[in-house]
């Protein structure tokens, strides 16, 4: 499974389907808002899944740069060996 399938799958963790249903009790209450503390606070799955793949991106655009620039030498010296005839 991708990055992006799951961020996908946690960004449709929102709403009452996904609030836990603890009661009414303090202990309900706290359990509550630990699972939403882990799920959207600044260092919960949220924003870590979005950096994770905020990164992937920039690793993948990066490789792809290179990828491009092998392929413009690799294209410029096969034109040259071709012009002076040692290809």
């Amino acid at each position: 499974m991708s990055l992006v399938t799951v961020q996908a799958l946690v960004s449709q963790m929102q709403g009452d389907a996904y609030t836990p249903k603890l009661g009414t009790s303090p202990v309900g209450q706290q359990l509550a808002r630990k699972f939403d503390d882990r799920l959207n606070s600044d260092a919960g799955l949220r924003p870590l899944l979005a950096e994770a793949v905020r990164r992937m991106d920039e690793f993948i655009h990066s490789a792809e740069s290179v990828r491009d620039a092998y392929t413009e030498a690799e294209e410029a010296a096969e034109a040259t060996m071709r012009q002076t005839g040692q290809g």
